[in-house]
């Protein structure tokens, strides 16, 4: 690490910077949300940042000089032991107003350029001072009712280890709902995968948080790991992975839930794997194979930075993730 630098950070226009990071070695966030004065030094590459998403960055020699530079080096980086990069999708629902809307289209900015068609879709909004990066920075709002996007299923996602990962911030905690689904109406070919909130009717308790797999090839077809509890109108990171660690949940990187079981969207879960379309927003776990209708469970609130891996990212890795979605900079 090459960075270690002071800053001494006071906006000219104080209602642009509604709230503040300080970036100490533990990475513990400030706790209040108002114009604040930082004197920081710390070995990281985005030393200062804002809700604005603005950020100090001090000199990192022949490398990035931005955090979202560091960022995309760092996803860049994770990779498979073949040397493949393990980035299936990348979501990160940020062009809302100026692009995806207008072609209704959601950009995949992995390597698999899998772009997600927006259906019904009712507009952006800004991110609030404690969201995922704020400022200008943007994120999509779904109505609870059949706003969703569909993501085609491709070869690559047949994965027996991998993760998923997004923020959410729902307009109900109470509800039942499904931000992300790669799923259909029984068991077709096996590893059909969804995310929950309050996900009583797969059995997972109320107020919590949950991943369910479906497999052709375990005794049990149904396996359902929850934790972690849902607020209302407050963004959180949700993560699940799979594969031979077990299935495992996530909020905001710390794990909430843990299962032994070990297959994953492939042939680990028994036919050839998981073959059915990706829906963000809604569960497709009554839908006809190969399609996302009908939908259910749809989501009501805002959604941002959703993306798939093929490999079971480890603590650290999510940790990482989270830092750049809120627009700081990766540890070199």
């Amino acid at each position: 690490m090459h960075c270690t630098a002071a800053f001494d950070v006071e906006p000219a226009d104080a209602s642009q910077w509604p709230c503040a990071r300080d970036l100490w070695s533990t990475g513990a966030p400030a706790a209040a949300c108002a114009p604040v004065r930082l004197a920081v030094v710390v070995a990281v590459l985005g030393c200062v940042t804002a809700c604005t998403g603005r950020s100090a960055v001090a000199e990192w020699p022949g490398g990035p000089s931005t955090p979202a530079e560091a960022c995309a080096a760092w996803r860049a980086g994770v990779v498979l032991a073949d040397g493949r990069s393990a980035l299936l999708g990348y979501w990160p629902l940020e062009d809302g107003t100026a692009n995806e809307l207008e072609a209704a289209r959601i950009d995949d900015r992995s390597p698999q350029a899998n772009h997600g068609a927006l259906v019904t879709q009712d507009g952006a909004v800004d991110k609030s001072c404690a969201g995922v990066n704020g400022g200008g920075s943007r994120a999509l709002t779904f109505d609870g009712a059949d706003d969703h996007v569909v993501i085609p299923h491709r070869p690559a996602y047949l994965v027996d280890s991998g993760t998923v990962m997004l923020w959410a911030r729902t307009r109900d905690a109470t509800r039942q709902q499904s931000p992300w689904s790669k799923d259909a109406l029984n068991l077709v070919t096996g590893g059909h995968l969804a995310l929950f909130l309050n996900g009583t009717d797969v059995g997972a308790p109320a107020g919590q948080l949950a991943a369910r797999i479906q497999s052709l090839a375990a005794t049990s077809n149904a396996y359902v790991v929850s934790g972690g509890q849902i607020d209302a109108d407050q963004w959180f990171h949700l993560a699940v992975s799979f594969g031979g660690g077990g299935l495992r949940l996530f909020r905001d990187g710390t794990l909430v839930g843990e299962l032994a079981y070990t297959g994953g969207l492939g042939a680990s879960s028994g036919g050839v794997g998981n073959e059915e379309p990706i829906a963000i927003g809604a569960d497709t776990g009554m839908s006809a194979s190969g399609s996302v209708q009908p939908l259910v469970y749809p989501f009501v609130g805002d959604l941002d930075e959703v993306s798939f891996w093929a490999r079971e990212l480890d603590d650290d890795e999510i940790g990482t993730s989270i830092d750049c979605d809120q627009g700081l900079a990766p540890e070199r």
